[in-house]
């Protein structure tokens, strides 16, 4: 009997089998022939600080190894480092989402102590601002507090392929952070399934930040295979998904979607408490790195389009 995993790997497979119709013969060639499976993983070297290419009269040391998937350094006011680990290393189900601080105890000696391992995964950032430790993970913007944490905002739109991401503080002293969108480009995919949320997350998808009506493209909806019926019969038939929508839903009430102040594709900003959350810019993707410069202006870096699912956007460039 055919798993889950493996019906979809076959539609996969048979999207191969019809693009090969059409690539030049070498390409076939590469197609029939099965990859080499490795004998064992690539070994990582230790760390060498010999390695790092500095300006004179500095030199580099290993402060501490071994980390899975750190993600954000931080120093509090006492110049202690603290280190974000994600917790999702790929192909590591056990990485423990946590931040952990480095204490010098004499020379060269480091104590590594773990400050907050009670964190959704992935952890993609830590802030210390006003004599707390802020932790930007999965749904939520949370504190550290004396060994536990209290969330500030929780409820974040990041089910999806991209989550809540970099913290800062404005000229305002409000926080700043990004919030990725649900989807590669606003329309639920069987990319998304592949991807591990869909099955788990089925009416999740993108929020705007505000009511929208769909043009009439979003709105007629794309065509992907249904998975419910791939699923659990092994049927190909199609489904169609209106942008905005859960997989398999088509538009309605004219194509009116409600928007919302915890929207995708945005950067959001609070008070340092968490009250009076609201949206400060709209029209990103994955909007990971936030900061505000000596100039007074707030800076992103925004992660383009994928050409894969439903809707797919080629050559679309990672911006500034």
């Amino acid at each position: 009997m055919l798993t889950r995993h493996s019906l979809v790997a076959a539609v996969v497979l048979a999207t191969l089998v019809g693009l090969a119709g059409t690539l030049p013969a070498e390409d076939k060639d590469k197609l029939k022939k099965p990859a080499e499976t490795p004998t064992e993983l690539p070994r990582i070297p230790q760390p060498d600080p010999k390695a790092c290419d500095l300006p004179a009269g500095f030199t580099a040391q290993v402060l501490t190894a071994g980390l899975t998937y750190p993600t954000s350094i931080e120093f509090d006011d006492k110049g202690l480092m603290y280190i974000a680990e994600a917790g999702e290393a790929p192909g590591d189900e056990a990485a423990q989402a946590r931040v952990i601080r480095l204490v010098p105890t004499g020379p060269g000696s480091m104590l590594t102590e773990v400050v907050a391992d009670q964190l959704d995964s992935p952890v993609n950032d830590i802030l210390w601002h006003q004599g707390k430790l802020y932790i930007s993970h999965r749904g939520k913007i949370s504190v550290a507090e004396g060994g536990k944490i209290r969330d500030l905002v929780t409820g974040l739109p990041s089910l999806g392929d991209h989550h809540n991401n970099q913290m800062t503080v404005g000229p305002d002293g409000k926080i700043y952070f990004g919030q990725g969108t649900a989807t590669n480009s606003g329309v639920v995919g069987i990319d998304n399934y592949l991807m591990g949320w869909l099955h788990k997350h089925p009416s999740f998808h993108d929020v705007p930040a505000k009511d929208i009506t769909l043009t009439a493209d979003a709105a007629g909806s794309f065509e992907s295979p249904d998975l419910i019926a791939l699923l659990t019969k092994n049927d190909l038939r199609k489904t169609k998904t209106a942008a905005f929508r859960p997989f398999g839903k088509e538009a309605e009430d004219g194509g009116k979607i409600k928007g919302d102040v915890k929207a995708n594709g945005t950067i959001l900003r609070m008070d340092a408490d968490g009250k009076n959350l609201e949206v400060y810019a709209w029209g990103l993707r994955n909007p990971y790195g936030v900061k505000w410069g000596p100039d007074g202006k707030l800076y992103a870096g925004d992660a383009g389009y994928d050409e894969r699912g439903s809707r797919p956007v080629a050559n679309a460039p990672d911006c500034l």
